[in-house]
């Protein structure tokens, strides 16, 4: 702040300064000016009253002008230094956001054997996302998805969900290779129940999973939650670990 706004701080104070004594001067030669007309010299003290009553008011307005100056520098300094405190402290929240994910126990849970492990990796996914829903669907060739794994989701064996390639936003993600964000689904779209009630998800992130350019899978994830930028490249992170599983 003092390199800022020192200099108009310092001219602003002198000539505060010599305001005031323009004042005592000017203050003199009025009180002098009645003596001066008894010894003839009333003309020249009153040019000289006028000249410094003029150079005083031409200082104290530029005193004015330059105490305005640094107080406007430094609200500007200070709105400057706040917008940097937020956003920093943004920066921060949002480091602690990323953070707070971790592959570790996806990792863990898919070296169990089998179809167990890629359902605690999914569980594992879910429960960090604090998904509403999750489902997992894998490619039972180049032209099929089947519904495999699921996370709060009632699995029904006898009537098993499954698309083609290019059917609904799973099919589509599949043709793609590209993650899709719904951030505005439907009420009614998706139904997450439980024993205290049921409830609507209103964000949806679909993601394949893809190894050696071959879709092995898709990832769905229901949330009550947007998804940021950060949360959308941990689930695609994941992605790369469940298509080892599932290759």
């Amino acid at each position: 702040m003092k390199r800022i706004s020192l200099s108009s701080f310092q001219i602003g104070i002198s000539l505060t300064f010599l305001f005031f004594i323009g004042i005592g001067v000017t203050g003199f030669y009025l009180y002098a000016l009645p003596l001066k007309e008894e010894s003839g010299e009333f003309n020249q003290a009153l040019n000289q009253l006028s000249w410094t009553f003029g150079l005083t008011s031409l200082t104290g307005m530029m005193a004015l002008f330059f105490a305005l100056s640094y107080r406007k520098e430094l609200i500007v300094f200070r709105e400057k230094t706040s917008s940097e405190s937020s956003h920093l402290q943004g920066g921060q929240e949002g480091e602690k956001e990323l953070k707070q994910y971790t592959l570790d126990p996806i990792k863990k849970a898919l070296q169990h054997e089998g179809t167990e492990g890629i359902q605690d990796g999914f569980n594992a996914l879910c429960k960090q996302l604090q998904a509403g829903q999750g489902a997992l669907y894998a490619a039972l060739d180049n032209e099929h998805l089947s519904l495999q794994f699921g996370y709060a989701l009632p699995v029904n064996k006898s009537s098993a969900i499954s698309y083609e390639f290019g059917e609904g936003l799973i099919g589509q993600v599949a043709v793609e290779k590209k993650s899709l964000l719904v951030d505005d689904i439907p009420e009614g779209y998706i139904k997450v129940v439980s024993g205290l009630g049921s409830s609507y998800p209103r964000f949806l992130y679909i993601s394949p999973i893809i190894l050696q350019d071959q879709v092995k899978g898709v990832i769905e994830i229901a949330s009550f939650h947007p998804f940021p930028e950060e949360t959308q490249k941990f689930i695609q992170n994941c992605s790369s670990l469940f298509s080892e599983k599932l290759n």
